[in-house]
């Protein structure tokens, strides 16, 4: 009888001890909605993509950044495998509804979800967030360990990006990272916009058309992936404008032969300048054209026919100088290093108009 009482007693204990060992998920505020650190996330991790953004550098100066990969020695085809494979292991958020075991996927992260249309729907953005952060995180650490086994890895040249327009420069690959679906609408915009406008010489009436259905497609894909309407303008900027970073071998409109990508590094060409504004203006035509509706969501959301229809009925001036491009509207400017500011925002009235910088 006794040892059945200690055996008792043992088993008691022993199951007190485990039900203390059982830690409950950290829980977090994400844009005011309480959300559980699952799949290995921590706040760090959240924070860092909350606070993420194509950051101002000085010319021909790197700043320190917190960045732990040099993205400058990370072969792009390498990089875009790497993204395409991570991301097709998830949910696609392009689709219309989740499933069931999606949902409890997402619930198991936001446990005051209360059902798939909600999460679908009124949701979709925190959901899309939430997503890139994981992803995001395993490309990183896929990186990371790929550099840790090739150390003599080189910064990649430059002309590699001139010669396969496909490459991403070192801060695309950067972005990528961090904002994985929208990387994939961006894709999805660049080849809309290849069969739109074909093969063309850059710096050229037909290029600047090309910059500015682009960057308008990059905001429309990534409103569809979110439905929202703000993610998509600041992802299609964040986006846009990286595409013109690690410019540094660039003189006259054309590469320079054996420059190494330079990480971040912005000294812009005249033809920097030109893209940077016609981005600007297909991002300024989303901006006035994609609408809300009362539960926040972007809808309106023009068809790429309708884009294509905008971006050819506009004009466009050759341009010989950067002052040339920034006198087209009073609201253009420059800081005191020469970037462009305004070409990373978006107006609220239609202004400017599109600019070549070769005949």
């Amino acid at each position: 009888m006794k040892k059945v009482f200690w055996f008792c007693i043992s088993i008691y204990f022993y199951s007190c001890s485990e039900k203390k060992d059982v830690i409950n998920p950290q829980q977090i505020d994400f844009y005011e909605e309480k959300m559980n650190l699952v799949n290995g996330l921590t706040s760090q991790d959240v924070a860092d993509y909350l606070n993420y953004d194509v950051h101002t550098f000085s010319k021909n100066v790197r700043e320190s950044v917190p960045n732990e990969i040099d993205w400058s020695k990370v072969p792009s085809d390498y990089f875009q495998r790497v993204l395409k494979e991570t991301i097709e292991k998830y949910p696609d958020m392009r689709k219309e509804n989740f499933t069931d075991d999606e949902f409890e996927f997402f619930k198991k992260a936001f446990p005051e979800f209360k059902d798939k249309q909600e999460a679908f729907v009124s949701k979709k953005h925190i959901v899309v967030d939430y997503l890139e952060i994981i992803i995001g995180k395993e490309i990183k650490k896929e990186i990371k360990n790929y550099l840790q086994k090739n150390k003599n890895l080189k910064p990649s040249n430059l002309q590699s990006y001139q010669a396969n327009y496909n490459s991403l420069n070192p801060t695309e690959q950067s972005v990528s990272s961090n904002h994985p679906l929208g990387a994939n609408d961006v894709n999805k915009a660049r080849t809309q916009a290849m069969a739109y406008f074909g093969t063309h010489n850059d710096n050229t009436i037909t290029n600047a058309k090309f910059h500015a259905f682009w960057s308008a497609g990059m905001v429309k894909e990534i409103c569809h992936t979110t439905l929202n309407k703000w993610k998509g303008l600041d992802r299609g900027k964040k986006f846009a404008t990286a595409h013109e970073y690690d410019t540094n071998n660039i003189q006259n409109c054309a590469f320079v032969a054996n420059h190494t990508a330079v990480f971040n590094v912005r000294n812009y060409g005249l033809c920097n300048y030109m893209d940077l504004n016609n981005n600007l203006i297909g991002r300024t035509y989303m901006f006035n054209t994609v609408g809300q509706t009362w539960l926040g969501n972007a809808n309106n959301i023009p068809s790429y026919a309708t884009i294509y229809s905008h971006v050819n009925s506009l004009n466009s001036s050759l341009k010989n100088t950067v002052n040339g491009i920034i006198s087209i509207n009073p609201s253009y400017t420059l800081d005191n290093l020469g970037h462009y500011l305004n070409a990373m925002d978006y107006f609220t009235p239609t202004a400017g108009q599109l600019v070549h910088v070769a005949p």
